[in-house]
């Protein structure tokens, strides 16, 4: 029976393996598709925001209040927001690590629950995993609404590698944050060692925050079959001294994701700069070939991009620090530069 019971763990073992293996090349083979924008209109024209907006299905509104913002300074910022929450708090975050930042932030959203703020707090159920049960169950306790965004589950690993990587907060339906910056200890500072990791988010007010909270909606209500009240809806007032917004969502579908259109409208529609920063630069044949052919064009192509770790395997979530001496890419000027020149603050020096 002992033998029999190993016999079956191990065929069970063995089809998960190839299960995750399959959904893997799958993704291999739909982010390697190729296709080709011809004649793409330049960034900041109307004919590329008619583009965009075509190949999206969002639209671009005017009147938003918008702050770049990196680092420690936005977790600051979001800390802020939350302890001054009145009505509602929804947030989604990747990330959310065990430490003192996370700590901070559950203490500040327990308060604002105990104070009748409806909290709705939604992690991911690979990238938020090392959260423990008491922390969240304390988070409960206190009213906070957690839900866990596709746990892993042997019957929902075809969805292993789709994960909710949105970082986005919404108070009060009037300010709102997306970006990169998880709540971990490693986006405090401001990169100034290897410890210390480096992350742009943005600061909204405007119409754009009822897109945004669509961005929401539609991974919470996924994850709990609930839609929360109408109080959490953004009103959407805008400003006469705003800016136009553009909110898209990307959810993999198995080809190209509306976020890869628009990265490869932006590139092919350069003309003279393309500066590009990003902690995850893993690219596909398709886009290092259409950033070599952006610089043989002529265009400033600047990539700002995480150090590959000095280990055996490199590191998966950055690669091609060498994408200048790629055959295809002879005769390009492209500059790539690693994170620790992104301190010096210009990403072409």
């Amino acid at each position: 029976m002992t033998s029999r019971l190993r016999l079956a763990a191990g065929g069970t073992g063995l089809s998960l393996a190839a299960l995750l293996v399959r959904n893997v090349a799958k993704y291999k083979q739909a982010t390697s598709d190729r296709f080709e924008l011809l004649g793409s209109p330049q960034p900041g024209t109307p004919e590329f925001t008619h583009l965009v907006e075509a190949m999206t299905g969002a639209t671009q509104r005017p009147g938003n209040r918008v702050t770049v913002m990196s680092n420690g300074a936005t977790l600051d910022a979001m800390f802020d927001a939350i302890s001054q929450a009145k009505r509602t708090i929804d947030f989604s975050s990747y990330i959310y690590w065990p430490g003192p930042t996370a700590d901070r932030f559950s203490a500040a959203l327990a308060e604002r629950a105990g104070a009748g703020v409806a909290v709705n707090l939604l992690l991911d159920g690979y990238g938020s995993a090392k959260l423990d049960r008491e922390h969240q169950d304390r988070l409960r306790e206190a009213g906070v609404h957690v839900a866990t965004y596709r746990p892993p589950r042997w019957h929902t690993l075809h969805k292993l590698n789709n994960r909710m990587h949105r970082r986005v907060l919404i108070v009060d339906g009037t300010v709102g944050f997306a970006g990169g910056v998880g709540i971990a200890d490693v986006w405090t500072g401001d990169a100034e060692d290897p410890e210390h990791w480096r992350e742009t988010h943005l600061r909204l007010e405007g119409p754009a925050l009822r897109e945004l909270y669509g961005a929401f909606l539609e991974t919470w209500t996924e994850a709990t079959g609930e839609v929360p009240t109408v109080e959490h809806i953004p009103e959407g007032s805008g400003f006469d001294d705003g800016v136009e917004v553009l909110v898209s969502r990307s959810t993999p579908t198995g080809w190209a994701t509306a976020t890869t259109l628009i990265f490869y409208a932006a590139i092919a529609g350069a003309r003279q700069r393309l500066w590009l920063t990003t902690a995850y630069f893993v690219p596909d044949r398709a886009f290092e070939d259409v950033l070599c052919a952006t610089a043989k064009r002529g265009v400033d192509v600047r990539l700002l991009i995480k150090r590959p770790a000095r280990r055996q395997g490199g590191d998966p979530t950055s690669r091609s620090p060498l994408l200048h001496q790629a055959p295809r890419c002879r005769g390009a000027h492209l500059r790539v530069r690693p994170d620790d020149a992104a301190r010096q603050g210009d990403p072409g020096r």
